[in-house]
Parts: C-alpha cells; structure tokens; sequence
C-alpha cells in the first residue's frame, strides 16, 4: 500500500503538481499574474491520476468564509454522546486520542491501539463513544472550546497590543516532527467522509477568522475584513507548508509577510493606526 501511495504522488509531482501548482509554469501568463490565477492552470493529462472539478467550475457554491458567516452562518455539529459509566475512563480515551491522533493520524489509530493507550477495554471504550468517529468529534471540539491550537489562543493575549496578537499567530516553536493545525489535518482525513467532522472544522475556521478580523479592527485597519481573511489564508497556508515541510521555517517567512500586509492595512500619515511609530529607515 505505501508504494502504491509513494507512486501516486510521484505522478502528480512529475506531472508539476495539482493544477494550481502548474500555473505557475503557464508561459502565457505573464510571471505576475501566474501565481494568483488558479483558473487558467493548465489541466495536463496525468497517466492514472484524476483532478476533481473544482466547485466554482461545476456551479457548485463554495462555504462562505467570513465574518457573516462566523455570526450567522456556522453549522451545528455532530451532538456529543452522552457520558456513561467508567471512572476517569472517558477522560483516558479522549487523552489518548489527543496524543494518538495528533501525532500518529486519525485513520493509522484504529480503536485497539486507543483502547491500549488508554488502558481501557474495548466494550468501555463503546459505553462512551458509540464510534471512532464521535471520538474524533469530541477530539476536535475540545480543541475549538479551548481556542484552538496554542498558536490561535495568541489571538485572545490579553497583556499584548493588537498588532501583537496578529503577528504572535505565525510564532511556533520548533520540534522534532511538525503536526500543523489539527483541524486542517482532519479535514484531510475526512474527505467528506466523516461529515460531523468537516461540521467542526468549519465552524473552528470560521470562528478564528472571526476573531482575526476583530483582531484587525482594534488594530485600527481600515478594512479588517480583508486584512484578517488575507492573514488567516496566510496563517493556513504556513502552517500546512511546515506540516508538509517538517520545518517551521515557513511561519517565518509568513510572519514576515503578516508585518507587510499589517502596516499597508494600518499606515496613516507615517504612524500605524494603534500609534506607533513606522520604521522608515529600511
């Protein structure tokens, strides 16, 4: 299976990515528009390897993501199953799932290695999760009533300067094996097979947004809602690159960009817009 897996993505690779990727190689583009125009990357024919219609293209409507939709617009998730029986066993699984799902992936834990980590019998584990995929529900619930990862709970500081706030999302410390956001990773792993799940991560990505955009109000934007979606693709985009990379180095860079799109969004008259002065001597 995992040579099956390596020779998928070596086609896809040889063939210069996913579509998107590939524009940037369309040489009847001009080099700046390549990079941003998703819409006319080239479909190369790849041996054994079919590219999904994206939804704009087959009249589909894509989520709403923004702050309307974070106020209004999110859906319900999945109801969480009703506790039942076990002394600190429930709190042992979801633990184990913490861990476990985090570092190992959601589809490589089955419920015998959850059940093992979390010294409980399978029949227990079932009392309190009628399926791996209520589990994986309450795993990524927890994690959004928390405020995210810790990386997002910077965005709430309260002892630091809304510039601060928007620029500490992109910090993160190095280690030996970089998981990125486990809401992006579970939505991979869905794959709109696990429909309670995708639920979660919407909602989880929209509220952050949200809170972004709130972030760039106080920070005296004069469009928050363009500066905090922009950052938020920023902070998605990092995170998924360094998941992809095993290196944090990405988030550097991201920070780099944030500080660039912050100042043009709040520059007024050689001051930023919480006061601070602009340093003009780069």
């Amino acid at each position: 299976m995992n040579e099956l897996v390596e020779e998928y993505l070596r086609r896809i690779h040889h063939a210069g990515g996913m579509p998107t990727e590939q524009a940037i190689d369309n040489t009847d583009a001009s080099p700046r528009s390549r990079p941003v125009a998703p819409s006319i990357a080239p479909r190369v024919a790849v041996s054994g390897v079919h590219f999904i219609t994206p939804p704009s293209e087959a009249g589909a409507k894509c989520k709403p993501f923004g702050m309307l939709d974070a106020v209004s617009g999110t859906r319900m998730a999945t109801a969480r199953p009703a506790d039942r029986g076990g002394r600190g066993a429930r709190e042992r699984i979801l633990t184990a799932a913490t861990t476990l799902f985090h570092r190992e992936g959601i589809h490589a834990t089955g419920v015998e290695r959850l059940t093992e980590h979390a010294h409980v019998s399978k029949r227990t584990f079932y009392q309190h999760f009628s399926s791996k995929n209520y589990l994986v529900e309450e795993y990524l619930r927890r994690i959004h009533h928390a405020g995210g990862m810790p990386s997002e709970q910077a965005i709430d500081t309260a002892d630091a300067s809304p510039r601060g706030r928007l620029l500490a999302i992109f910090d993160g410390a190095p280690g030996s094996r970089f998981r990125g956001c486990p809401f992006h990773n579970a939505a991979v792993e869905a794959a709109d097979a696990m429909p309670g799940v995708e639920d979660i991560v919407h909602e989880h990505k929209v509220d952050f947004t949200a809170r972004i955009i709130h972030t760039a109000t106080e920070a005296g934007a004069r469009d928050p809602y363009r500066l905090g979606n922009q950052l938020a693709v920023l902070f998605e985009g990092a995170k998924a690159l360094a998941t992809s990379l095993n290196d944090t180095s990405p988030l550097l860079h991201a920070r780099s960009a944030a500080e660039t799109l912050i100042d043009a969004a709040t520059i007024d008259s050689g001051k930023r817009r919480d006061g601070t002065p602009l340093d003009t001597s780069k």
